[in-house]
């Protein structure tokens, strides 16, 4: 067993670096961003993060997480690599593992970041291959391993001692002599690191299906913790995918960190959301509808959790959840009136609960895009609109108010996350055009 395969032509990870009024900057070396997520943090400092695509548009085979920082509202940023593995040689590789879809939190000094993280060779939507059903880990909650020539996980990676190290087990309890791993889960053979579990060349792999990465820090971003993985906890085995559903989470009134998800089981998707009252033990709501998928959350007054999630019903659709014990029961799916037109229903919707209220009223803005136009070369994306959703607790009703075009002329806008700012005002992460690039653009409500 001391036989190794070579590894792919490893990348070396950028320096971190800084840019003016972008968060992500081509400088950093990546090329291409995608899937913006952005959260403010309590002494005003925004923190945002993206894919790092690298030189492609793909959802996989060769990605990593950048996470950028500002502390003046988006007129300088600060940047680094929170999730970097670098076995694509920092470019698209059919082979290569990918980090994909951030979800942030922040939750007095620390941020949490949750990701999902596909093996090498691995992605939902790609030329890769597809995840298998499997949490990835076995009953007693190690993560399974492979030889990698044979299709079978014979093998678990045990405990991590003090040291931060662990070692590779067989399935019957005896280890395996010379190879040992970080909480990381990069490989070593008798102390040389050689790769790290996750890759597609590994002398022993993980299993081929997603996995929910979670790593939090308590410097702005500057350095990130060891992750936990959540698959344990909240992943089915029946599931080739449960991951992330990209964005922000939020922290309600009782401290409790929801991240939103979804499933994706051959076509069919679903949604959800984990929760966590410590941000290590994790539970999993009931699953919404068949008919969602990304979703974003916002708790209103009264302690709903109210979703608003992509769909294939043409308009824009919510739902809301109500606490029951120490989980959550989901109420009926609402289908608005606000008709979005070809796909653009199809896409992520960012919300938002504001701070303050509107006219009595809880309010919660949500941003998509509204193909309102001419474009028939965009699949629905484009031409953002941000709306204002006005939820009477008194009552139960709901209102909505559209207040602007976000973009227009017919111009592209994918993926988005809104944030409030320190002085009330909104902040808007955006993809804004075919190379997904990404807008920072600020409203002030209060005029």
């Amino acid at each position: 067993m001391g036989k190794t395969v070579p590894t792919n032509e490893r990348g070396v990870k950028p320096c971190g670096g800084f840019s003016e009024r972008m968060p992500f900057d081509p400088a950093s070396g990546s090329a291409q961003f995608r899937i913006p997520a952005a959260v403010t943090m309590d002494d005003g400092t925004v923190v945002a993060a993206a894919d790092a695509r690298w030189n492609t548009h793909a959802d996989g085979c060769g990605l990593d997480t950048m996470v950028s920082v500002s502390e003046d509202n988006g007129a300088t940023w600060r940047y680094t690599f929170a999730n970097y593995l670098g076995d694509n040689g920092n470019r698209m590789n059919r082979y290569s593992t990918a980090f994909i879809d951030p979800l942030l939190v922040t939750k007095g000094d620390t941020i949490y970041l949750l990701v999902d993280l596909f093996p090498g060779g691995v992605a939902l939507n790609s030329s890769a291959f597809r995840p298998e059903p499997s949490t990835g880990y076995n009953a007693e909650g190690k993560l399974l391993l492979r030889y990698y020539d044979s299709p079978d996980y014979r093998y678990f990676l045990g405990d991590f001692d003090e040291t931060g190290t662990a070692r590779i087990f067989r399935e019957d309890g005896t280890p395996v002599n010379g190879y040992t791993a970080d909480r990381w889960f990069n490989l070593y053979w008798k102390g040389t690191e050689i790769g790290n579990l996750f890759y597609y060349t590994s002398p022993y792999r993980v299993v081929s299906t997603g996995f929910l990465y979670l790593t939090t820090s308590r410097d702005k971003g500057k350095t990130w913790s060891a992750p936990q993985i959540l698959n344990p906890q909240v992943k089915q085995a029946h599931e080739p995918f449960y991951g992330t559903a990209p964005g922000r989470g939020t922290v309600t009134k009782s401290g409790r960190i929801l991240f939103p998800c979804y499933y994706y089981i051959y076509g069919m998707q679903g949604s959800s959301f984990i929760y966590s009252d410590d941000g290590v033990n994790w539970k999993r709501s009931p699953t919404l509808s068949d008919a969602s998928s990304e979703n974003q959350l916002s708790e209103l007054s009264d302690g709903t959790i109210r979703s608003v999630f992509r769909n294939r019903f043409g308009r824009i659709c919510y739902a809301d959840a109500k606490p029951a014990g120490d989980g959550y029961v989901w109420g009926e799916v609402v289908q608005t009136d606000i008709v979005l037109a070809g796909r653009s229903s199809d896409c992520m919707i960012s919300s938002l609960r504001y701070s303050e209220k509107i006219d009595g009223c809880d309010a919660v803005l949500v941003a998509c895009p509204n193909n309102r136009g001419n474009r028939t070369d965009l699949g629905g994306r484009y031409n953002g609109v941000l709306r204002m959703m006005l939820y009477n607790p008194a009552t139960g009703e709901t209102t909505w108010k559209e207040l602007c075009e976000i973009n227009g002329n017919d111009d592209f806008y994918g993926y988005s996350c809104l944030t409030e700012l320190s002085d009330g005002r909104i902040a808007l992460l955006y993809e804004s055009d075919c190379d997904v690039n990404f807008t920072w653009k600020i409203f002030d409500l209060r005029i």
